[in-house]
């Protein structure tokens, strides 16, 4: 029988000028590179101690990050490809179960004092065993900082945390399971990771003019604990999760772009895809770009960093609002042409 391990796929960039990591300066964060070619690596770790050394490597080397899906056996290996994922006849990588899981937290609410760098390892524990469920209570797991570690409010840890599992699941599961535990716990746990695909990004930031606040030390840390392994209730936030997307339907068919955007901007599915969703539906109800633009701009305010806030502006909601435009200008045309066929064989019918 299989036991216990990190499986997944190291990703470096091709171009040898692009990074994945942000840029950071003490006035503004400059996103990632985008990359549209990767050499995959597909990477096994059969212990939390060679995973926590994995990802102190990983730290120091900007052009990687790892992906929890395995690249498609028919691939080469030797020659870059893009990173795609999805059900489609161009992915490039597919979505085994997995005996591990990350778990992502941005701003999860700690102690006076945990929220900086150096006591990174305090607030893992805190949050291991005061805020994840039952399971996880007293589990070896590895912390790792995130981009923005050290650099927030003295009570609000950001931190990823690896556990190795008792068993495997399917990365659907484990991505339903974040979304429910973020719905239930209130926890701001980002289940986007957890995908065949998504980026986990491993390195540690290039700061540019100021210093790194996360000691070397603190890379990648093993937690004390007395077990290793999490035997994860998989299913036990599905009653809240069916509910929330519920709720998230209701929404979507009702044309109610506001209310979507405030159920899910910034929670369990972090910014992009509730952004993106959003405008959507927006744009399919007959919105105002300016009211558009002026209610993103609202809730990146209230729940995003100066970074997120930078990275959706005004310019990329354009964008997004033009691409649906496009979409819909693009279906419309081709119903028009089908239509007209239609017409014309029912003309030349005997």
């Amino acid at each position: 029988m299989a036991k216990p391990a990190f499986e997944f796929t190291i990703c470096m960039t091709e171009d040898p000028e692009k990074i994945a990591v942000k840029r950071i300066t003490p006035t503004e964060t400059i996103q990632y590179d985008k990359v549209f070619l990767w050499r995959f690596k597909p990477t096994v770790e059969n212990s939390l101690e060679a995973m926590a050394e994995r990802l102190r490597a990983l730290a120091l080397k900007p052009r990687r990050m790892i992906v929890m899906g395995a690249p498609l056996p028919s691939l080469d290996l030797s020659l870059p490809h893009r990173r795609t994922w999805r059900e489609q006849s161009v992915a490039t990588l597919a979505a085994p179960p997995r005996w591990w899981l990350p778990i992502d937290l941005d701003d999860a609410v700690v102690p006076k004092g945990l929220g900086s760098a150096e006591r990174l390892t305090e607030a893992a524990l805190f949050v291991r065993d005061q805020l994840l469920p039952d399971e996880f209570y007293g589990a070896r797991m590895i912390v790792v900082p995130s981009a923005s570690t050290g650099r927030k409010a003295d009570s609000t840890a950001r931190l990823r945390l690896f556990a190795l599992l008792a068993s495997p699941h399917s990365l659907t599961a484990m991505k339903d399971w974040a979304k429910g535990a973020a719905a239930t716990l209130g926890l701001p746990i980002d289940s986007a990771p957890i995908q065949a695909g998504q980026p986990i990004y491993t390195a540690r930031p290039i700061f540019e003019g100021m210093e790194d606040p996360v000691p070397r030390a603190l890379h990648a840390q093993v937690l004390d604990g007395d077990h290793d392994t999490v035997a994860l209730v998989v299913d036990q936030f599905a009653l809240t999760l069916a509910a929330s997307e519920a709720k998230i339907d209701r929404a979507v068919r009702g044309r109610n772009w506001r209310a979507l955007l405030d159920a899910t901007v910034g929670g369990d599915e972090d910014f992009f895809f509730p952004l993106t969703r959003g405008i959507g539906v927006a744009v399919r109800s007959g919105a105002h770009p300016n009211e558009i633009e002026a209610t993103v701009a609202t809730l990146l305010a209230l729940r995003a960093d100066l970074g997120r806030q930078a990275q959706y502006g005004r310019s990329w909601v354009t964008r997004t609002i033009e691409s649906f435009r496009r979409r819909d200008d693009v279906t419309r045309a081709a119903h028009k042409r089908a239509l007209s066929r239609l017409f014309i064989e029912e003309t030349r019918a005997p």
